[in-house]
């Protein structure tokens, strides 16, 4: 990464979060997913003129599917996405 936090947060409470998110379901693997957006997902790509990734554009198209609902980041490239749905 190039760019590092000089205080990181708890790793083990961090970590902690996300099992307990993942076993109340709060939580879903969408990976899997990503074959079947596959060419929707390049669309998005293309349309974002390369500013997505395909990473960012497998969000993007699984929330227009309705399968995420809301997500977190400080990434501003998704603000070039109308109407999604962002916690900052």
């Amino acid at each position: 990464a190039v760019e590092r936090k000089t205080t990181p947060p708890n790793l083990a409470a961090a970590v902690q979060s996300v099992r307990d998110w993942f076993e109340a379901g709060e939580l879903r693997h969408v990976a899997r997913e990503a074959d079947r957006v596959l060419p929707r997902m390049l669309d998005v790509v293309s349309e974002s003129h390369g500013s997505l990734n395909v990473n960012d554009a497998l969000v993007v198209v699984l929330q227009r599917d309705g399968l995420i609902e809301r997500f977190a980041t400080f990434d501003d490239r998704f603000d070039q996405v109308a109407g999604l749905k962002v916690i900052r």
